[in-house]
């Protein structure tokens, strides 16, 4: 999240140094050139801010009542993360990098008696990619192992994916792409507050432009 920040920032201060030159240089052409890319720089901020709280957004299933506070659905976010996510190469690309095994081996160690399993708030990648989703209706054995010999009270393709092995588990369910749906979102929510306050910004360097773009012109005249 930090390079397109710091790529952006580099790419302002260049534009704010011509602008510095035509300035005290008196050079329209460094100051139209100043203008010019200025303006190409808010309509970027402008249209990305927008394709971020677009991309980010909920979907239309995004407001159903969930059957646990820890589980997570894919078809809650838009339908731009839900292509992202759905497309086979994405996400085993994906989980190579935020979903391990280690997550998953260490719910025994951190939660050592069944009723500690049951009453604790899982993290989300323990939630969605670890477990399968609670409208499955498995029997806990404990943190890592349930009883898959009954059918499931539901008919969500995750509980058929869903299994013990521990490099398996629900690492290509909808619930652990929710889960990376849900990390996305709030990252891409701080990406889009930056925005908003870089766009600030830019008006009033755009604004400090025009004025002396302005007062350069009276002096010609």
């Amino acid at each position: 999240m930090a390079t397109p920040v710091f790529i952006t920032g580099g790419f302002l201060m260049c534009i704010s140094l011509i602008g510095y030159l035509g300035a005290v240089r008196e050079n329209p052409l460094l100051i139209w050139t100043y203008i010019l890319l200025l303006c190409l720089l808010l309509g970027g901020a402008a249209g990305f801010t927008l394709f971020t709280y677009v991309a980010t957004h909920r979907g239309s299933a995004g407001h159903h009542k969930f059957v646990s506070v820890n589980d997570y659905k894919l078809q809650d976010y838009s339908g731009w993360l839900q292509r992202l996510l759905n497309d086979r190469d994405n996400w085993e690309n994906i989980k190579t990098c935020f979903v391990k095994p280690k997550y998953c081996e260490a719910l025994p160690f951190k939660y050592k008696t069944l009723h500690e399993f049951k009453q604790a708030n899982l993290k989300p990648i323990e939630a969605g990619c670890c477990t399968p989703p609670s409208e499955c209706g498995y029997a806990s054995k404990n943190a890592s192992f349930y009883d898959l010999d009954s059918p499931p009270a539901s008919s969500n393709k995750d509980c058929r994916t869903y299994k013990n092995n521990i490099n398996i588990k629900c690492y290509d369910c909808d619930s652990c792409k929710g889960v990376i749906a849900h990390y996305l979102r709030k990252e891409w929510r701080v990406v889009a507050l930056v925005n908003i306050i870089m766009f600030t910004m830019l008006i009033v360097l755009y604004s400090m432009a025009y004025c002396t773009r302005s007062i350069h012109l009276k002096k010609g005249t």
